[in-house]
């Protein structure tokens, strides 16, 4: 069977401790780190990739800077994918390849901000080929904007997602990686 590849995006300190984000950090942490540890220790070995935003001078996720390094620290056989826009394919235009090359078929993902780099990895993912699910239930995360709370952007991110062919599941205890 071809792998499947976890790409976890963008769990960076700086968007867990903006005052404005409406989630517990300790609770997101406490899921993403279960997520992550299902997947490192899961029978059939995912690929696990992690996907770090690097802002401009100035920005709160400026590379080197107070807040920017990921919240949960990979593990040294899991690479780290910097991009410096949405798409972690834009960024990145040798992952393609690189995923190709190892046999996977399938991305798992997870991580923030749902509006924004997790739908542009999803997309792009589907874009190239890839069978994509996105773990839903709090999997993935994002704030109240423009009106809208943070649990309904992520929900209409998840239908606009499986309108375009992506899965969303629920991670729970005996995910099938």
């Amino acid at each position: 069977m071809p792998p499947t590849a976890f790409l976890f995006i963008d769990v960076q300190h700086n968007l867990l401790d903006d005052p404005s984000f409406p989630y517990s950090k300790q609770t997101c942490l406490a899921q993403w780190t279960k997520i992550l540890e299902s997947a490192r220790t899961s029978p059939s070995k995912p690929l696990v990739y992690h996907v770090q935003h690097d802002g401009p001078v100035g920005d709160v996720d400026e590379p080197f800077t107070p807040g920017w390094e990921l919240a949960i620290k990979p593990l040294d056989a899991e690479p780290v994918f910097r991009k410096t826009v949405f798409s972690v394919w834009e960024s990145n235009p040798t992952l393609v390849d690189l995923l190709r090359d190892q046999g996977v078929k399938k991305l798992v993902i997870a991580g923030m901000q749902s509006e924004n780099c997790v739908r542009a990895a999803s997309l792009g993912g589907i874009n190239e080929g890839f069978e994509i699910v996105v773990l839903g239930e709090g999997a993935h995360r994002t704030w109240d904007w423009e009106g809208k709370k943070a649990g309904e952007i992520e929900k209409g991110v998840e239908e606009e997602l499986k309108q375009n062919g992506v899965k969303i599941v629920a991670f729970e205890d005996g995910f099938q990686w």
